[in-house]
C-alpha cells in the first residue's frame, strides 16, 4: 500500500543552495519529527499536512511578512479570518491576473475543508471510530414554526452551529479525523441540516462577524416583549415590528410605543425610520426625537410599485446612519424593500437575498413578494 503523498517543498532565500528541494527520504524522516503548538503540545510534523491541503512556512526572522493572496472575491477575506483566526495579511486576485502571468494553476477544490462531510444516515453511527467523528444537531437546533413552515433556522442558530463546527475542526483530538455532520430521515430536519452546513460554506459577504456578534442580544430583541426587531445588515438595516400609539398588550401580543425604541436606536446610530403600513402613531414622535421619518405605504401582503422602490433606495443611499424599517409585523413589506437594496448593492440573487433575510428574521418576504423579487 502506498504511503502518504509527500509535500511539494521549495526554499526561498539569497543563500547558495536555497533552491534545492529535499529528497523523498529526507521528507519521510522529517515527517516523524515533533512540532509544538502554542500550548506546548507535541504532534508529528506530518499531522500538519497529512489529512488536508496545507501550506507550511518556516521563518527564522521576526520581521518577515506573511502574506496570502487568494483567487476569489474580497468578501471572503473577513469571514475567512473570523472563522479560522488567521491574523496575517490577506489579499485576493479576483480575476487571477497575477496567477496567469506567473503561470500558476488554479486549484479545483471547492470544500470549506477537506475534512468536512455531510451525510444522511438511517441509524446513529457508532462512536469511537479511528478516522471519523460524527455529530448531529437535529434535536439540538430546532425551528419554532409559525404555521406549517419548518425553516430556515435563525441567525443565532447559524452562529451556534458555526461555533460548534469551528471548535471541532480546530480540536487537537480530532485533527486526524474527518468531521461528518449527519442527519436522519426526517426530510424537514434534513433540509435544516443541509442549510446549516451550506451557511458555513457560504458566509462570504461579511454580514456576520463572529468576533462582534452577540447571540444573547439577538435572541433578546427578537422576542415580541423586548421590541421584536433584528439586524439585517450590520450598521445599515434594522427590521422591526410597527410601533403603536402607546405600549400595550393586545390579544396577548405586546405592542410598543415609538419611545420604547429610542434608547437602542440612539445607541446604535439609527438616524432614519421608514414606515410602510398605515399610521398607528404620530411620526412627530420620531422626528421630535431627532430621527428622520418617511412614509411609503403599500397594502399588507402586496408588492411595492416602481416609485416606492426607487424612493426607498434613494432614502437608504443618502441616509447618514442606520435605517430602521417597519410595516405592521416587520416581515413581508419590510423584508421585500430591504431585499431590493441588498440585490442592487451586493449583487446577490433573489433566492440568496430572501434566504439571508429569513435567517435573520424568520417569516420575512411572503407569497407574491417572493415572485416579485425573483422577477
Amino acid at each position: 500500500m502506498a504511503g502518504p503523498a509527500l509535500p511539494v517543498t521549495q526554499q526561498v532565500g539569497r543563500a547558495r543552495g536555497c533552491g534545492r528541494r529535499p529528497e523523498p527520504g529526507e521528507l519521510r524522516e522529517a515527517a516523524r519529527c515533533p512540532v509544538l503548538d502554542a500550548d506546548g503540545r507535541s504532534l508529528p510534523f506530518q499531522a500538519l499536512y497529512g489529512e488536508r491541503k496545507a501550506i507550511v512556512v518556516f521563518v527564522r526572522e521576526a520581521n518577515v511578512r506573511l502574506i496570502v493572496i487568494g483567487q476569489s472575491s474580497y468578501h471572503h477575506i473577513k469571514p475567512f479570518c473570523s472563522l479560522t483566526g488567521y491574523t496575517h495579511e490577506m489579499y485576493v486576485d479576483p480575476q487571477r491576473e497575477i496567477y496567469k502571468r506567473l503561470g500558476m494553476k488554479r486549484g479545483e477544490g471547492s470544500n470549506v475543508s477537506d475534512r468536512l462531510y455531510f451525510a444522511i444516515l438511517c441509524q446513529k453511527p457508532k462512536s469511537g471510530a479511528a478516522n471519523t467523528h460524527y455529530f448531529c444537531i437535529d434535536d439540538e437546533l430546532v425551528y419554532e414554526n409559525f404555521y406549517a413552515d419548518f425553516g430556515p433556522l435563525n441567525l443565532a442558530m447559524v452562529y451556534r452551529y458555526c461555533c460548534k463546527l469551528n471548535k471541532k475542526l480546530k480540536s487537537f483530538s480530532l485533527i486526524r479525523k474527518k468531521i461528518i455532520h449527519y442527519t436522519g430521515f426526517d426530510q424537514k430536519k434534513q433540509a435544516n441540516a443541509a442549510f446549516l452546513i451550506g451557511c458555513y460554506a457560504a458566509l462570504q459577504y461579511g454580514f456576520l462577524d463572529f468576533s462582534t456578534f452577540d447571540v444573547n442580544e439577538y435572541e433578546h430583541y427578537e422576542r415580541a416583549e423586548n421590541g421584536d426587531f433584528n439586524w439585517i445588515i450590520p450598521n445599515k438595516f434594522i427590521a422591526f415590528s410597527g410601533p403603536h400609539s402607546r405600549s400595550k398588550i393586545e390579544n396577548g401580543y405586546p405592542h410598543h410605543a415609538p419611545e420604547a425604541y429610542f434608547p437602542y436606536f440612539r445607541q446604535h446610530k439609527v438616524t432614519t425610520i421608514i414606515r410602510l403600513n398605515k399610521k398607528l402613531y404620530d411620526a412627530k414622535r420620531f422626528t421630535d426625537a431627532g430621527f428622520e421619518h418617511f412614509d411609503l405605504f403599500f397594502a399588507d401582503g402586496s408588492t411595492p410599485s416602481d416609485t416606492i422602490v426607487k424612493t426607498f433606495l434613494n432614502i437608504c443611499e443618502n441616509a447618514e446612519g442606520v435605517i430602521a424599517v417597519h410595516c405592521k409585523a416587520g416581515l413581508g413589506r419590510t423584508g421585500t424593500l430591504i431585499a431590493c437594496y441588498i440585490m442592487k448593492h451586493y449583487r446577490m440573487t433573489a433566492a440568496e437575498t430572501i434566504a439571508w433575510i429569513r435567517i435573520n428574521r424568520p417569516g420575512s418576504v411572503i407569497g407574491p413578494q417572493q415572485h416579485f423579487l425573483m422577477e
